[in-house]
């Protein structure tokens, strides 16, 4: 899977955050740790790919066209990925603001942490990307242009928190952010699903087909499934079977329709 799909499912995380926000502590928390464990392995991944990278680099060897090919869907994947992480971080902090959750439970600390490594892969990946446009400026220049709509994109979905939570941490241009957040306040209709998605596959027509961490990709998508409504699930055009998800969502689904049933019975007894 390619990491521009994990940015439209990230895209869909946001727009249901509110729903999100239903998910038990309980759940909610081994998720946390789940991604978690799948991110620090990815980040781990391309660390060690950049590495190798940077081995090569000390060489004057000459690459052939499929290694700068290869090293541009690493730098590519590393940036823009950037969205679904910073997007799942803010995703955790809204969820703790919204259920009041004291220090020790938070769980915006896990995805901070996330974020926070990648930035660091990030500015390495950076410097690669100056390198590379010295061996291939087209593959370059067009990994540059897809970063900076990448950014706007994050603080265009990161806006929509941006009421509830500190975003700072988060987002690349807080200004941009408040600009986004005024706009917002002076409209009365909000952007639906498949407005943001449309949205954001236009601006990433130029992403590359070729996976580099597929099979974490994968993983990372899994999760985010499970947290999906179902409803939602065929508004998504994703690469994944997604039969074992829905035995497991639907089960969660009546859970909460359950507790929903218990607690207004409840409230009419008392």
């Amino acid at each position: 899977m390619h990491s521009s799909k994990l940015n439209v499912l990230a895209v869909a995380l946001q727009v249901n955050a509110d729903t999100i926000a239903w998910v038990s502590l309980e759940r909610m928390s081994l998720l946390a740790q789940q991604y978690w464990t799948i991110s620090r392995s990815r980040i781990s991944f391309w660390n060690q790919s950049l590495s190798f990278v940077q081995q090569n680099s000390m060489h004057d060897a000459s690459f052939g066209e499929s290694y700068f090919n290869r090293t541009a869907e690493l730098l590519e994947e590393i940036l823009i990925s950037q969205l679904h992480t910073n997007v799942w971080g803010g995703l955790w902090s809204y969820y703790d603001a919204k259920h009041k959750l004291g220090v020790d439970d938070r769980l915006g600390g896990l995805g901070g942490g996330i974020v926070d490594s990648h930035r660091e892969t990030v500015q390495r990946a950076t410097d690669f990307v100056l390198w590379l446009a010295r061996h291939h400026r087209p593959a370059a220049d067009r990994i540059i242009r897809l970063q900076r709509r990448m950014e706007r994109w994050t603080d265009r979905l990161l806006a929509n928190f941006a009421t509830t939570i500190d975003v700072t941490p988060y987002c690349f241009d807080l200004e941009r952010v408040r600009d986004m957040v005024e706009m917002h306040g002076k409209t009365q209709d909000q952007p639906t699903l498949l407005m943001l998605v449309g949205g954001l596959q236009a601006a990433q027509l130029e992403t590359g087909d070729s996976p580099f961490a597929k099979k974490m990709n994968h993983d990372l998508a899994c999760l985010g499934l499970n947290l999906m409504p179902l409803n939602v699930l065929s508004e998504l055009r994703l690469d994944l079977d997604t039969s074992v998800m829905r035995s497991d969502q639907a089960s969660w689904e009546m859970d909460c329709l359950l507790e929903r049933a218990l607690c207004l019975d409840l409230s009419t007894t008392i």
